[in-house]
């Protein structure tokens, strides 16, 4: 019942992401929740990888962060060039040891192309996600580093 309770929530909560409704916006500018593989197919080439983090260190970690949370997001343009057509992607820096990113073996210059398979419309979703998984037990990013595609499951547990 949680699961269900957590799953509807995660669902609401990314598709009224955005006051925008304007109908010539696409999916991810007016906030909807756009599963990544209906935009583009499957990456096959990308190396699967799953990783166990203790429940009560992932909440020590979100709740005593401080300064080590501090990474920053920045949107990612193909050729420099903005396309309103490209679902957004993020690369990561200043990520700190001991902060929650760290624990998420996420490291400074990463592209974070999705979370739970969908397009991330903003960073404040994203950093919403971060504390949703602790309730979900867990949850997926799509992660570009070095020019690899990383499929990373996470199981949040105790």
């Amino acid at each position: 019942m949680k699961k269900i309770f957590l799953f509807s929530l995660l669902s609401l909560f990314l598709i009224s992401c955005s006051s925008k409704k304007e109908s010539s916006l696409l999916p991810w500018e007016q906030g909807r929740a756009v599963k990544l593989t209906e935009i583009r197919p499957a990456n096959e080439n990308a190396s699967k990888i799953k990783i166990r983090i203790s429940a009560k260190e992932y909440a020590r970690a979100l709740a005593e962060g401080g300064n080590k949370n501090t990474a920053r997001l920045v949107e990612v343009y193909n050729n420099s060039k903005y396309d309103p057509t490209t679902p957004p992607e993020y690369r990561v820096f200043d990520v700190q040891r001991g902060g929650v990113w760290d624990l998420l073996h996420l490291a400074t210059a990463d592209v974070i192309v999705a979370a739970g398979g969908y397009v991330i419309p903003n960073q404040q979703i994203f950093f919403q996600y971060l504390n949703l998984m602790k309730d979900l037990g867990g949850g997926s990013l799509q992660v570009i580093r070095s020019g690899r595609t990383f499929d990373i499951t996470y199981v949040i547990q105790d």
